[in-house]
């Protein structure tokens, strides 16, 4: 049984399909139209349990349970599993688990601690750091945990991996004269580069989606506050600026909002903001403690909007990059037109946001399609 569905579509969108980083800057009017999940950590239950919820701060779900600590949870590039850190044998290791809360894997096993996970753009493989040779230095494994290889050796601590949208490098934190400065390296650990320096630290460094700057947070100013710079550690621009402690920045997908979790009202709760610390927005709100946000790289549809599609209408539908196809395929610019469909093609529907559809194609092409017709519909069929 077949079942025909119009979807009316404009000539353009507004200059984006959507917020996805999809041909540029997205019309977003605020923070509830991010179709989108935000995974964080929360005490408050008694102990540190990972988190989800929608980017508005409704639909708060709890992933995991445990009487030991489960933190740092961070997003694979497909948005189907989050890795996380966990105390739950004793001292802290690398698991990993499905997006839902279920299979959750160890990766690393040692007397020492592993902490801060952080996938490659590819989702092959997990960065993190360990104090396995004495301070905490920056490793990678495979992402089922084989392989694992120290890439950084200092005699000071190396912290908070952060992956170039590229996958071609790792920011990081490391110790040095007393404070904490973010570094660069290339994903093998050579040419380390440092970006910042000044005489207070500057750490939990996050690339922008773009890979053009990079989030950090700093206490020049006595206070722990959200910075940005440029990716080379140039244009280093303060965005936010209160007597209490911001923390933890992650960029949204299509880069104009960052997460962050804040002292401000007494405990720590997640924020939002604009890329330009603008427009800060409270997400969560409890007598306990909810830190370390992780925004979820790709958009999120309900099962029932995803299916496969055959296109009906003999005009050719476009495809447009997003900012997820672009990290696996660095040649490529968010808002590059690189697919054409015909009638006939086979397409899958991973989500419908007014005028546009994300789609799949059998050659493995993801973007936000929308249709070039003079009465302004597409036809597809429902298999």
């Amino acid at each position: 049984m077949s079942l025909s569905v119009t979807l009316s579509c404009s000539d353009e969108p507004d200059e984006a399909a959507d917020e996805g980083g999809v041909g540029g800057e997205a019309q977003v009017e605020d923070v509830s139209d991010v179709p989108n999940r935000i995974a964080f950590y929360s005490y408050r239950d008694g102990d540190w349990e990972i988190f989800v919820m929608d980017a508005d701060g409704r639909n708060q779900t709890q992933l995991t349970n445990n009487i030991s600590g489960d933190y740092s949870p961070a997003w694979s590039p497909d948005g189907r599993r989050i890795a996380f850190a966990s105390d739950r044998d004793g001292d802290s290791e690398i698991f990993v688990m499905d997006a839902d809360g279920r299979n959750q894997t160890q990766l690393t096993n040692n007397t020492s601690w592993d902490g801060a996970p952080a996938w490659s753009p590819d989702g092959r493989r997990i960065a993190f750091d360990s104090k396995r040779d004495g301070d905490s230095e920056i490793f990678v494994m495979d992402a089922d945990g084989r392989n694992q290889t120290q890439l950084t050796n200092n005699t000071r601590r190396d912290n908070g991996p952060a992956w170039s949208p590229d996958g071609r490098r790792i920011a990081f934190a490391y110790r040095c004269a007393g404070n904490e400065e973010i570094f660069v390296m290339d994903a093998d650990g050579r040419n380390q580069i440092q970006l910042t320096n000044n005489t207070n630290d500057d750490n939990e460094p996050a690339w922008s989606p773009d890979g053009r700057r990079i989030a950090f947070v700093s206490y020049r100013d006595g206070y722990f506050e959200i910075f940005v710079m440029d990716a080379d550690g140039r244009n280093q621009t303060q965005l936010t600026n209160n007597t209490s402690w911001d923390n933890g920045p992650a960029w949204s997908p299509d880069g104009r909002r960052i997460a962050f979790f804040s002292f401000r009202d007494g405990s720590s709760e997640i924020f939002v903001m604009d890329a330009d610390g603008r427009n800060r927005v409270q997400l969560t709100n409890n007598t306990s403690s909810d830190e370390s946000p992780a925004w979820c790289p790709v958009y999120s549809a309900p099962s029932e909007t995803s299916h496969r599609v055959t296109v009906e209408s003999p005009e050719r539908l476009r495809v447009i990059v997003d900012a997820l196809y672009m990290r696996n395929n660095p040649d490529t610019t968010i808002g590059d037109k690189v697919g054409l469909l015909k009638k006939g093609d086979v397409v899958e529907v991973l989500q419908r946001r007014e005028n546009w559809a994300r789609v799949r194609t059998e050659a493995g092409l993801e973007g936000w399609a929308c249709v070039e017709l003079d009465d302004e519909t597409f036809l597809v069929t429902v298999e």
